[in-house]
């Protein structure tokens, strides 16, 4: 070639340019040869989101695949200019165990299964411009999202998983399978089908062509928003899967039967019996049951420190004629029961009322795709709806995984653990004490962990307020029957609650007032 500049003839232009006329290769094009330029871009996408595999790729050329693995140099720009040129056509395999980005074939030409993967692949916080749609060339698409990182095969798999879990592709008729999580190459984009000679264009989720300019406004995700997508989402057994789209949210949300029941009395009668002791002996062992269960829950002793506080009551408050050893054998043997089998102090839970700042706090939760912060909130609202109940006038309240289950969180115990920890990530939910043991070192017994809702702390409101029914049979939609009640302005309202959803809500027999949607009902 010659020289535009100074008509040098160059048998290996590089470093001529710089040398002699200050510009780079790439530069020189761009002002000379525009449309090789245009192709010595493409290249450099094709190296920076694709290859990491260079002593091997598969070659398709002449109706054929081959697999090329020492021919003794590198996959190289060559290569990669000869595939958008159309002279050959390239795949590229992945590394063991991880990949730079996740490859997903739709092998149909159906339009519509694209669009699902692709909503589904949206609705985990994937951006458009993380993401690159490709005709194959011949009979489907290709979907590719790029990573900032490389990400671990094991998580691409899971997040595939959960992606055709979520766009309800049925494997069976509808072929769409993973590349970045196997072993298998992956043919490249904007090059040229080996058999039908079609261009591998740039296309968007209903497969029209874009401009292959449109390729350059692409970047790369961070691999976290993935892995939290994963963390969340992802279970062993689908059938057990309870993670719920943002319109059902609290469709299911059901109050624990505790929250019924009206013993107000019996946090009083405890208190008096620890003020004026035990005077008889056949009320003994029931007083001691009652007084260590209220060291436990509403006093939050420890069951050593709890042990210690029975005996020095005893000692205190009761009349000697019912004291003897057999008394101090039974506060032992009671103390360590109680902690052991997790007996509760049977208190009545406080009444449960919502307000506008705590009903738009919840709403407030967000992450990076639509299924991850449904599942947050209704986690986060169940939260809420215990802490009302129970919570000590520091806000702290104890909460066990099988009152989550209960209250229809997430089946998975694993899931509850991971969603309790994103909630904690953003500022949602504090971890007052988790898995401590409920007496000094040796012992075996866990008590329940504590918790504390930062945002949501009891503070003066003067406004209106909801009323949470306990009734789940007879009375649904609690949450969001709440929203409406609370929220006068329609434009607000809209933001939370759908359209369709408010038209169908009924009224609220426990709270009085008139909602905007019992209108015309």
């Amino acid at each position: 070639m010659f020289c535009a500049i100074c008509n040098k003839e160059l048998k290996r232009p590089g470093s001529h340019f710089i040398n002699k006329h200050g510009l780079t290769l790439v530069d020189y094009y761009r002002l000379h040869e525009p449309a090789k330029a245009a192709k010595l871009a493409l290249v450099e996408f094709l190296n920076s989101h694709y290859v990491t595999i260079r002593s091997r790729y598969s070659g398709y050329k002449e109706g054929r695949i081959f697999t090329v693995s020492n021919r003794g140099w590198a996959l190289n720009d060559k290569d990669l200019m000869q595939h958008i040129e159309g002279d050959r056509g390239l795949g590229v395999y992945f590394p063991k165990d991880y990949s730079i980005f996740i490859g997903i074939d739709v092998d149909s030409l159906d339009k519509e299964v694209l669009n699902r993967v692709y909503n589904a692949v949206r609705a985990y916080g994937v951006d458009d411009s993380n993401i690159l749609i490709s005709f194959s060339g011949r009979k489907g698409y290709h979907l590719d999202i790029f990573l900032s990182e490389p990400l671990s095969k094991a998580i691409i798999k899971k997040f595939f998983n959960c992606l055709i879990r979520d766009a309800g592709v049925n494997t069976e008729k509808e072929k769409v399978e993973l590349f970045g999580g196997s072993a298998a190459a992956y043919k490249l984009p904007l090059g040229y089908h080996y058999k039908t000679g079609a261009f591998c264009y740039p296309c968007d989720e209903w497969g029209n062509e874009l401009p292959t300019e449109s390729i350059f406004s692409i970047e790369k995700i961070s691999p976290k928003v993935i892995a939290d997508a994963v963390d969340i989402n992802f279970v062993e057994n689908p059938d057990s899967d309870l993670q719920i789209a943002f319109a059902d949210l609290c469709d299911d949300v059901k109050p624990l039967e505790s929250y019924d029941r009206t013993n107000e009395s019996n946090l009083k009668r405890v208190e008096a019996l620890i003020s004026s002791g035990v005077h008889f002996k056949g009320a003994r062992q029931k007083a001691i049951l009652s007084v260590a269960a209220y060291c436990k829950d509403i006093k939050r002793l420890s069951v050593g420190d709890t042990i210690d506080f029975l005996r020095s009551w005893v000692a205190e408050k009761w009349s000697k004629s019912v004291i003897d050893r057999e008394v101090f054998n039974h506060i032992k043997h009671t103390a360590l029961s109680v902690y052991k089998h997790n007996f509760r102090f049977n208190v009545s839970a406080n009444k449960i009322e919502i307000n506008l700042p705590e009903i738009r706090e919840i709403f407030s939760v967000k992450s990076r795709n639509k299924l991850q912060s449904a599942a947050l909130r209704k986690l986060y609202f169940i939260l809420l709806r215990h802490a009302k109940a129970y919570a000590d006038c520091n806000g702290v309240f104890f909460m066990s995984y099988h009152q989550m289950q209960l209250a229809n969180g997430s089946k998975e115990r694993t899931a509850l653990t991971r969603q309790i920890k994103k909630l904690v990530e953003l500022g949602k939910v504090e971890v007052v004490s988790s898995n401590q043991n409920a007496g000094g070192s040796g012992c075996k017994f866990k008590r329940v962990n504590q918790y504390r809702l930062p945002r949501l702390q009891a503070c003066s409101y003067d406004g209106i307020t909801f009323t949470l029914c306990n009734q789940p049979d007879t009375c649904k939609d609690c949450y969001k029957k709440a929203a409406v009640f609370l929220i006068d302005n329609e434009n607000e309202r809209k933001k939370l609650i759908a359209g369709w959803e408010f038209r169908k809500l009924e009224p609220c027999q426990k709270n009085q007032k008139t909602l905007p949607l019992c209108e015309g009902l």
